[in-house]
C-alpha cells in the first residue's frame, strides 16, 4: 500500500493452478487451486511490424500485429503436504512435468517419465490484493528445477507457455445492474478488463465463485451470471481465498548419496526439460494452440569440498559409469521428497578455487534411461 494509492505488493500475491478438461479453455481458480509462490512472471508479448511497403516518408506510419506468445514462470519452497499418501499443492505441475503418478494411500506420491506423455494444460491466475489480476490459460509445462544450496530451504522452479492472456484491473459500474448480466463500467477504465478476468462487483461475488467476463465490448461487459448493484459500485478482481497445505522443507535435513555412499554436499540441482515445441507459425492464429514434445532431458549439478577421500570421483567421471544418485530432502514422515537419478553419467567441469579456501568440485550429470523412462524420480513420503 501506498500513503496516497493503493499498489500491488508481491507479498499479498494469491496464485492458482486449476485443471483444463479441454486444452486452451479457461478455468476460474477454487480454494484447493492455490499454490503458496515465492515469485512468479507472466510475459505476454505481442509482435508489432513496421509496414515496409513503398512510401515518401522515411518514417515509420504504421505498425501490423502480429503474433503472440506468453511465457510464465514461478518460483516456490519445495512443500510437501504435511500427510504421507497426501499430494502436494503443486501436485498439477509435478504431474505435468514428468508425466506419470502413482499414489500410495496414507505412503507416498511418486511422479516418473512416461514415454507416452499426456500432455496436460492448466488455468494459472495470480491475484495482487484487489488492485491487479492475470490470467493465463493453455498453460503448459516445459520444466522444472529443483534446487538446495547450504542451509538454504530447497526451492523448486517451473516454466512454460501459454495459449492466452487477461489481465484485470479496477473500476467502478457506470450505471446500475438489475438482475442483469450486462456490466458497464467507467469509460476510462475500458481496458482493465478482458475476457476471462474474473471480478467482484461491490460485496457479490456469484457464490464465491466470482463474475467471469465472457465478452467484451469495452467498456461494456458481458459476465457469466447475472447481478443487481448500484451505480458506481466498485468493480475488482477476485479469487477465493486459498486452501494450502504443508511447511517448507528446511535445508539442514536430508542426505545426498552417490552409489549409497553419503557426500555431505555444498549445491545440488537437478532440472527435468520437455522440449515442448509450440506451434507458433499457424495461420489465422494469435497464440500457439498447441505444442510437441521433444526428446526429454534431465540435467543438474553435485557440488562438494574437495575432499581427500572424495577426489576419486574426479577419475570416476572418465569412465562415464552410470552412477547411482539419490537425494533426500527432508526427514520425517509427510514432511520428505526423494529425487532418485538411478543412471547419472558425470561430465567435466573445472575446479573451482579460490585464493586461500577449500576447491570446490562441480560434478555436472546427464540422467539417461536403463529401459527408457526411468531415468529420475520424485517421491513424497
Amino acid at each position: 500500500m501506498g500513503i496516497s494509492k493503493v499498489h500491488a505488493l508481491g507479498r499479498n500475491q494469491k496464485f492458482f493452478v486449476a485443471d483444463e478438461s479441454t486444452a486452451g479453455t479457461f478455468v476460474k481458480p477454487v480454494a484447493t487451486d492455490a499454490v503458496k509462490v515465492l515469485s512468479s512472471q507472466f510475459d505476454l508479448q505481442i509482435e508489432r511490424r513496421n509496414r515496409m511497403d513503398a512510401r515518401a516518408s522515411r518514417s515509420v506510419l504504421e505498425r501490423i500485429t502480429g503474433k503472440g506468445s506468453v511465457a510464465w514462470q514461478m518460483t516456490k519452497y519445495v512443500i510437501p503436504s504435511g500427510t504421507a499418501g497426501t499430494p502436494p499443492d503443486d501436485h498439477l505441475l509435478l504431474y505435468a512435468a514428468l508425466g506419470t503418478y502413482a499414489n500410495v494411500a496414507s505412503t507416498s506420491d511418486t511422479y516418473s517419465p512416461s514415454s507416452s506423455q499426456t500432455l496436460r494444460t492448466f488455468s494459472l491466475t495470480r491475484h495482487f490484493n484487489e488492485v491487479l489480476q492475470e490470467a493465463i490459460w493453455g498453460a503448459w509445462l516445459n520444466s522444472l528445477t529443483i534446487n538446495a544450496a547450504g542451509g538454504d530451504e530447497p526451492k523448486i522452479t517451473y516454466e512454460g507457455g501459454a495459449m492466452g492472456h487477461a489481465h484485470t484491473g479496477t473500476s467502478t459500474l457506470n450505471g446500475a445492474m438489475s438482475a442483469s448480466t450486462t456490466m458497464v463500467v467507467a469509460t476510462a477504465d475500458g481496458r482493465n478488463f478482458n475476457v476471462n478476468s474474473v471480478v467482484k462487483i461491490d460485496t457479490s461475488d456469484n457464490s464465491g465463485a466470482g463474475f467471469k467476463i465472457t465478452a467484451d465490448a469495452q467498456p461494456s461487459f458481458t459476465i457469466e451470471a447475472a447481478a443487481t448493484e448500484a451505480n458506481a459500485d466498485p468493480v475488482v478482481p477476485f479469487v477465493p481465498s486459498e486452501t494450502t497445505a504443508g511447511n517448507p522443507i528446511t535445508g539442514i535435513a536430508g542426505s545426498l548419496t552417490i552409489d549409497a555412499v553419503t557426500v555431505p554436499i555444498t549445491a545440488f540441482d537437478i532440472t527435468i526439460a520437455n522440449n515442448l515445441k509450440p506451434l507458433a507459425d499457424e495461420a489465422q492464429q494469435q497464440y500457439p494452440t498447441d505444442v510437441i514434445p521433444g526428446f526429454r532431458d534431465v540435467t543438474g549439478n553435485v557440488s562438494f569440498r574437495a575432499r581427500k577421500d572424495f577426489i576419486i570421483e574426479l577419475g570416476k567421471r572418465k569412465a562415464f559409469a552410470a552412477r547411482d544418485i539419490q537425494v533426500i530432502l527432508g526427514s520425517a514422515a509427510g514432511k520428505k521428497c526423494t529425487i532418485n537419478v538411478d543412471f547419472a553419467e558425470f561430465i567435466f567441469a573445472a575446479l573451482e578455487v579460490p585464493e586461500a579456501d577449500e576447491a570446490i568440485v562441480k560434478l555436472p550429470f546427464v540422467a539417461v534411461g536403463s529401459a527408457g523412462e526411468d531415468e529420475v524420480g520424485v517421491v513424497f513420503t
